[in-house]
Formats: C-alpha cells, sequence, structure tokens
C-alpha cells in the first residue's frame, strides 16, 4: 500500500465500494496480480464480477507528486484491470436536507405561478445539492455540475436508468439557461420530475437501484443451479419453497423505495431469470 492516507480514510472508502457489491481486499499476494502489476504500490483491489478495480487515494497535495499514476493506468487497463483514482480533501459541506427540500418545493410554487425558467433553475439547484450529498455518502468522485459526472453516478449504480435520462434531458437546456441562450421550450413535466428527484435523493431513504439489484442477487438465485425439473409436472419443484417473485421482496426488503426504481431493479433481474430460490435455502 502506498501510505498516502490513514487507515480511517482508506477504510470508509472501502466500504463505499462494498455498499456497491464489491469484494474488497488490502491484503492481498502480489502474485495474485498480473506480471506487469506487481512493482506498482497502490491502496487496495474491489472486485466485482468482471470489473476488476485499482484503488489509489490521494490528497490534493500528494496527488501532484503521483508520477507514476499514468503508467499505472496504462498497465491496469492492458491486463483487465482499471484504476480509479480517488482525491480526498475537504469538501464544501453538503446542502442540507431541508434546503434542497425548499428549493424543490419554490420551484413547484413559482411554475404555479407561470415563471417557468426560475422555476427550471430552482429545480435544477435543488437536484444540484442532492447530486452533491449523494456523491459524498458513496464516495464518488464528482463536481457539483456537468454531464460527465451524471454518467459517472448512473455507472457506479447510483442512479437509475430512468434518473440518469431525466438529468441527461434535462442539463442541456440548464446550460442553455446559465448562459443566457434561448433555447427550447422548458415542459412542466420536467421541472416537476427534477423536482420530485431532488427530494427523493435527498431523503434518508434513498436506496440506489444498483444496491437494490446487489442486494437481490446475494440473497437468491436462478433454480438452475439446484432445483430438479419435470416438465410433465409444469417445470421445476420447488420442494424447499419458491418461486420467489423480484418485485415482492425487494418491495418487503425496501419498503420505503419508490415504486419507479423497485420496478427498475426488478426489471433488472429478471433478465436473467423470471424466477428465483433462496441461496441455501434446500
Amino acid at each position: 500500500m502506498t501510505g498516502s492516507l490513514g487507515d480511517t480514510a482508506i477504510d470508509k472508502v472501502m466500504e463505499s465500494f462494498q455498499r456497491r457489491g464489491y469484494q474488497v481486499s488490502r491484503s492481498f499476494k502480489k502474485e495474485m496480480l498480473p506480471p506487469p502489476l506487481r512493482p506498482f504500490e497502490f491502496d487496495f483491489l474491489a472486485v466485482k464480477g468482471d470489473d476488476r478495480v485499482i484503488v489509489e487515494i490521494k490528497t490534493r497535495t500528494t496527488l501532484t507528486s503521483g508520477s507514476q499514476l499514468s503508467e499505472l493506468a496504462a498497465v491496469a487497463s492492458e491486463t483487465g484491470y482499471r484504476l480509479e483514482l480517488i482525491v480526498d480533501e475537504p469538501d464544501p459541506p453538503a446542502t442540507p436536507r431541508r434546503v434542497i427540500e425548499e428549493r424543490a418545493g419554490q420551484a413547484i410554487v413559482l411554475l404555479a405561478e407561470g415563471y417557468v425558467e426560475p422555476a427550471f433553475l430552482m429545480a435544477w439547484s435543488a437536484v444540484e445539492g442532492a447530486l452533491w450529498t449523494i456523491s459524498k455518502r458513496y464516495i464518488i468522485s464528482a463536481d457539483r455540475t456537468g454531464l460527465h459526472n451524471l454518467s459517472r453516478l448512473f455507472s457506479n449504480g447510483i442512479l437509475s436508468e430512468e434518473q440518469f435520462e431525466l438529468l441527461r434531458r434535462a442539463t442541456p437546456l440548464r446550460n442553455q439557461l446559465v448562459h443566457g441562450l434561448v433555447g427550447e421550450s422548458l415542459p412542466s413535466e420536467l421541472i416537476r420530475g427534477l423536482a420530485s428527484l431532488a427530494k427523493w435523493l435527498a431523503n434518508p431513504d434513498f436506496v440506489p437501484v444498483g444496491e437494490m439489484v446487489d442486494w437481490f442477487l446475494d440473497a437468491y438465485e436462478d433454480p438452475v443451479h439446484h432445483m430438479p425439473h419435470d416438465s410433465r409436472e409444469g417445470g421445476y419443484q420447488y420442494t424447499q419453497g419458491g418461486p420467489y417473485d423480484a418485485r415482492t421482496e425487494l418491495g418487503e426488503r425496501y419498503p420505503e423505495a419508490r415504486e419507479e426504481d423497485i420496478e427498475e431493479a426488478a426489471r433488472i433481474v429478471e433478465s436473467e431469470s423470471p424466477e428465483w430460490v433462496k441461496k441455501g435455502g434446500y
């Protein structure tokens, strides 16, 4: 390990990867790595399926001395890994939930009074505050604005496909407004969607769709692996219970989640199998 940060900071980042379904390790033998990677030092490994991540954590001060980072990133890519660099530094404070909800509410009031452009900008302000809070909660490096940051949150399973598409649609309209350009009209449903999303992201009960999917796949599996199958008897013989419905199980596990997020998580797992059994339940 590089020793670029204390154990507490590294543990915090490791926990964020674990919440996203990665297996993490700080103690590993160099022999586990491809030979080209063995000379390099980094903080820990994170693995989820085919995604093998070398994680290096720097402060803003030590980042300037990281001359090996470019080389490490190139070698990692060549050997089937990827480098994720996380810069640990004091951040501006997260926007309080109260403020996010107030801004989202003000956007709806402005919209009702016919002030469409101010309503959009107020809703976007609430969204940016909420996205910043979520980024810090899940240790995702991000600025307050930018489509690349939305893509990063989406690729890490924090934003759902539906949430990402809403924000992707709104981003160019936001850019036009703040730069004084005249663009396309602002649909009322888009403003309402942004305000609603901001309030949900700021809610302590918010759970990413990716986290729901990871939980389900950790607890359930396709019956093809263990269940006896008899076509004359109608298919799989569920002698130990099941089959389990993804929507039902996810809804019971995450009762505070939005219905659309439950639906998206269920669609993702059902793309692998329409029926499920509990792991270790037979």
